[in-house]
């Protein structure tokens, strides 16, 4: 089984850009994106694993963008 989540943001000017997923308990799980970003529209995927490349379980995760003075977050909930 393949999993991609696709998530999507656009950015008035250039900036550094780093975009994370987080366990429910806070601890980084695996970092999509990190460095500078032209304006525009981005997409940038998560494959549902974690750093080290294993398949994470079932579970509630949270989607973290910083770019420049920006931060936001999205919570998922991956079911498998």
């Amino acid at each position: 089984m393949r999993f991609e989540l696709p998530m999507r943001f656009e950015l008035p000017s250039s900036t550094y850009v780093r975009v994370a997923i987080f366990d429910a308990a806070g601890r980084l799980v695996d970092r999509i994106a990190e460095g500078p970003f032209a304006a525009g529209r981005h997409e940038v995927t998560w494959q549902g694993r974690s750093l080290s490349g294993q398949r994470v379980g079932s579970g509630i995760y949270f989607c973290k963008l910083e770019a420049g003075s920006y931060v936001g977050s999205i919570k998922l909930m991956l079911l498998k």
